[in-house]
């Protein structure tokens, strides 16, 4: 996927997750748009993509890192983390100090 540049995933996605290595060194992508609908990001989903700068949450809110997957799918034992709706410093956040843990989002 070195040729990837970019993902929208569009209004009324029914997208709900992103699995784990989903878009590993995909190493062209610099921008992602992840819908509303997405309530959990797998561990490693980013890692390698290191021209990525701009990521846009439909929404920013409820957000949690826990360090393993039953963890996650239980939606416990996870630290909460505040992203701004277009958090340019995804990279260094997420791809960087975030990108080993599994991501929930809790309403």
């Amino acid at each position: 996927c070195s040729g990837l540049t970019s993902v929208t995933f569009g209004e009324g996605s029914q997208l709900e997750s992103i699995d784990s290595s989903a878009f590993r060194e995909c190493s062209g992508l610099t921008s992602v748009e992840i819908p509303a609908g997405v309530t959990s990001i797998g561990s490693w989903a980013f890692d390698g993509c290191s021209r990525l700068t701009s990521v846009t949450f439909g929404d920013t809110s409820g957000w949690y890192v826990a360090t393993n997957q039953t963890a996650a799918a239980n939606k416990t034992g996870g630290r909460a983390v505040t992203l701004s709706p277009t958090d340019l410093d995804y990279n260094a956040r997420v791809v960087g100090t975030y990108d080993n843990y599994y991501w929930y989002k809790v309403d």
